[in-house]
């Protein structure tokens, strides 16, 4: 579940209510709902420039885990050390800018737009083993086979 303020008008809606396209929390919100199940797990590690947080994941796959992490540094990549986790299968998500004040996101570096319609695009994931974000990025990580026992059926 995510929860907003306002959908369109004041200061920063999910909708720009002049154009009606997406601004950026949009995107973030969408691909969130798409990692991230409502089982919060506790997240530990990184540095003042990284945000961390572990659901379990919003798939149907027992045991599954999705992380998100936020880079806050202005020129440094950040890479995830994923201790023990079993990444086998593993599948992310990199939500990146040209700046931080762009109307414009890039899904694995290609920027999302609606079509005519107002429909957004399928929204890929790509497999992945390396865990890197980007300065001022956003990553999405699903690992499907984390066996994380608090993520089982319950």
């Amino acid at each position: 579940m995510v929860i907003r303020q306002n959908l369109a008008g004041a200061d920063y809606a999910l909708i720009d209510q002049n154009t009606m396209t997406p601004n950026p929390d949009y995107w973030a919100s969408l691909v969130w709902k798409q990692y991230m199940g409502t089982q919060v797990l506790k997240a530990s590690g990184g540095d003042e420039n990284a945000r961390l947080y572990a659901h379990c994941a919003a798939t149907d796959e027992p045991g599954a885990v999705s992380l998100v992490a936020i880079n806050l540094d202005l020129k440094d990549v950040l890479v995830l050390d994923l201790g023990s986790l079993n990444t086998t299968g593993a599948k992310s998500s990199s939500l990146t800018a040209s700046a931080l004040t762009s109307a414009e996101v890039q899904l694995n570096g290609r920027t999302l737009v609606t079509d005519e319609t107002g429909t957004p695009p399928a929204l890929e994931q790509k497999s992945t083993s390396s865990f890197e974000v980007q300065p001022h990025g956003i990553l999405f990580v699903e690992l499907p086979q984390a066996s994380f026992s608090a993520c089982e059926e319950g």
